[in-house]
């Protein structure tokens, strides 16, 4: 491994003195793309997105290569060579004639079905009656914890108790909640007990359990963003918007939940003293994914049915798909990002962690909707849930990018494929596909998100800096070598990406894809005490991810199999803006063939009530 090290030192310093365009030169002539309007046929597109090949550093030998990688001349020869190698270079020496589009905000195009009166209300009772109709077993839902308090089964001081006690005795092994006040949980299922008994819920929501992200405010707790320090951008934090919609609703805020450091990774690594990496209920020797990745462990494991986690890059559907629940990014715009750290402001979503899609779609109506006090929200048509109990597909048409699509393992295509299959068989027409540049938005995701991350944390560095995680470090250096050029550029392919997307949405309702390019990977050892730096993994887990994140359309990964070893596959499905309602039903269809297996570490509190 020293050898890795030092061959990557040489290399660079060899890329700096032989590149044809040193970092230190004058612009040199740059090629013109071609405009979006002009690339309108399919036989302009060829798959082109790479597998990245980085070498994995751990251990001494990780600490090493960081404190090299911040000296002045590693600066300059180790971190540009690493970013060439992952292609973070692609912009240079490119122009794009579009302009820069800095948030996705896509005006809403209302359909003929606006005229029609719609109840959500009276569409989750669809849901919940069809739900409870079907056969097999399956995870604690929302209904289990309302149909318990409105029989008087139980209640919710009943079954928070015996959920706490679930907690403190495995989650010293999942580390999923990183902070929990045991005080305040309890007042709340003391008063949500009350409501009940006098029978005057609040919503469905009420007395069920949920866990909120550390990247949100919410009192009592410290919005440590994943770090083991209070970050400088959430000193004066107030709890948001998504926490008192929560509260309003009844529900049992039972705790914030781990993370990974500054939402810098798809793993779920994080090793420092004040977290711990979680581990993943299907088999503890295996990450859960990340960032959101205790919100993801808690549903799987029994603790909660709902959760709420925060994607900038798949950190929402990346663990869910490997813990085996649901994930759903909204669009962007959709959910109030008030309350929350603006870690990477113009590619992240708060979205849902689920039991099931009809839990998704409670709690996406709850937390969705329009905010006076976030004005990306303002523009947004009316959040509805129509039709997504209808499995019948024949007015559906669904697009595979066939090449992108079988970018995976073995046994996530096959798994993705059947569910593909089985939506077929509920009415639905599948038609291949083309999408352009899907390299380019990878390359401008990343240097989207690494620099509006790095901007967060450079009030730290000086004081905090041997405090951050050697992950979080190592993928800073590259954030904070990107350049302004880079980033409006990036900005640039965001608005060819949206236009590219609106014409494909003239064919198709939807995109599937798999939810991530391989299950769950195990920790190696060497990764437990410092964690590790393996880019080749990230960008397997982001493959399909990344994409939605950039153009601020929504997405939303279902289990759909297990692979040979029992490890959760998930089937992704991406819509037009503004249509949750659309992928949430795809998506409650697809869920409908699939049975569920419960992890090796998993709960029923209201087995012990």
């Amino acid at each position: 491994m020293f050898l890795v090290v030092v061959s990557l030192f040489v290399l660079g310093l060899f890329y700096v003195l032989l590149s044809k365009q040193p970092l230190s030169s004058q612009p040199r002539k740059q090629r013109i793309r071609k405009p979006v309007a002009s690339l309108r046929s399919e036989s302009d597109c060829k798959y082109d997105m790479k597998s990245l090949r980085i070498p994995r550093t751990s251990g001494l030998l990780f600490k090493l290569f960081i404190k090299l990688a911040y000296t002045r001349l590693g600066k300059k020869v180790i971190v540009p060579f690493l970013m060439k190698n992952s292609g973070l270079h692609m912009f240079d020496g490119v122009a794009l004639l579009e302009a820069p589009t800095y948030e996705p905000l896509v005006e809403y195009e209302p359909s003929s079905e606006e005229n029609y009166t719609f109840s959500n209300e009276e569409e989750v009772d669809k849901l919940m009656e069809l739900d409870n109709k079907r056969s097999g077993d399956r995870p604690l839902t929302v209904a289990d914890y309302t149909q318990g308090y409105q029989s008087h089964k139980f209640t919710p001081l009943e079954v928070i108790t015996s959920t706490l006690k679930y907690v403190e005795k495995n989650d010293p092994i999942l580390k999923s909640i990183s902070q929990l006040d045991q005080h305040s949980v309890m007042k709340m299922a003391s008063a949500s007990t009350q409501r009940w008994q006098e029978g005057k819920p609040l919503s469905l929501l009420d007395g069920v359990p949920v866990v909120i992200k550390e990247e949100l405010k919410v009192a009592p707790h410290i919005t440590y963003n994943g770090c083991s320090f209070l970050p400088t951008v959430a000193e004066d934090l107030e709890e948001g918007t998504v926490a008192r919609r929560l509260r309003e609703a009844g529900a049992i805020l039972l705790g914030v939940t781990n993370m990974q450091e500054m939402g810098f990774g798809v793993l779920g690594s994080n090793p420092n003293s004040l977290h711990g990496t979680p581990r993943n209920p299907y088999d503890t020797d295996r990450y859960a994914g990340g960032s959101s990745t205790g919100s993801a462990v808690a549903v799987a494991a029994g603790f909660c049915p709902i959760s709420i986690g925060c994607d900038g890059g798949g950190s929402v559907r990346v663990p869910a798909s490997l813990c085996g629940v649901v994930g759903l990014k909204p669009t962007f715009g959709r959910v109030s990002s008030r309350g929350c750290i603006p870690t990477a402001h113009t590619v992240s979503h708060i979205g849902p962690l689920c039991s099931t899609v009809t839990d998704t779609a409670i709690l996406y109506s709850v937390i969705g909707g329009a905010d006076s006090k976030c004005p990306i929200t303002l523009h947004q048509p009316k959040l509805t849930l129509r039709n997504i109990s209808n499995t019948l597909l024949n007015d559906i048409t669904i697009g595979v990018y066939r090449e992108w699509f079988e970018d995976a393992s073995t046994d996530v295509v096959l798994a993705c494929k059947n569910a593909v299959k089985s939506l077929e068989a509920l009415g639905a027409t599948v038609v291949e596909i083309k999408i352009p540049e899907l390299e380019e938005v990878r390359v401008g995701h990343m240097i989207t998100i690494m620099s509006e991350i790095c901007s967060c944390m450079a009030p730290d560095m000086d004081e905090h800096f041997n405090d951050y995680n050697l992950e979080t470090l190592s993928a800073a250096a590259a954030g904070y070598a990107a350049t302004g050029v880079q980033y409006v550029t990036a900005q640039k392919q965001r608005t060819r990406s949206i236009d590219y997307l609106k014409e494909i949405f003239k064919k198709v309702d939807c995109i599937v894809t798999p939810g991530t390019a391989c299950v769950a990977p195990k920790i190696p050892p060497d990764a437990v005490e410092c964690g590790e730096s393996d880019g080749t993994t990230s960008a397997t887990l982001m493959r399909h991810a990344s994409y939605a994140n950039f153009t601020g359309i929504p997405g939303v990964v279902v289990p759909v199999g297990y692979d040979k070893d029992g490890l959760p596959i998930s089937l992704q499905i991406m819509g037009r803006w503004w249509e949750e309602h659309v992928i949430l039903r795809i998506a409650y269809a697809a869920e409908n063939g699939v049975e569920y297996r419960a992890p090796v570490i998993h709960c029923n509190p209201m087995s012990q009530t």
